[in-house]
């Protein structure tokens, strides 16, 4: 049996999600996908996410930041990821499955 992933629900310009699980390196992958952000227009605008009271910007890769800073990008799953460039962002942010996360354009 294939399990589904919890909803993710659009509030005006906002997608909101939830953290599904967290890797070995401390990454935290949600349940927002590139099919929600293409569908809510989100394509090629500059965007962040915030996850407990941190805004975190969206980039195309980890290296896109500097070194222990956070960064949230789509990874090779179609999947929105947030992770520390060389650091844990399961650590930093004591995330959990589960966790609240929000998307809007800047």
């Amino acid at each position: 049996m294939r399990l589904r992933p919890p909803a993710v629900r659009r509030r005006g310009t906002r997608i909101v999600g939830e953290v599904l699980w967290i890797d070995g390196f401390g990454n935290l992958t949600t349940n927002v996908g590139r099919a929600e952000l293409r569908s809510a227009g989100f394509r090629g605008r500059r965007l962040s996410t915030t996850i407990g009271s941190l805004v975190i910007p969206v980039r195309s890769s980890y290296a896109s930041v500097a070194p222990d800073r956070p960064v949230a990008l789509v990874n090779s799953s179609d999947l929105l990821e947030i992770a520390v460039n060389r650091g844990s962002a399961a650590a930093r942010f004591a995330a959990e499955p589960g966790m609240r996360v929000v998307v809007e354009v800047v």
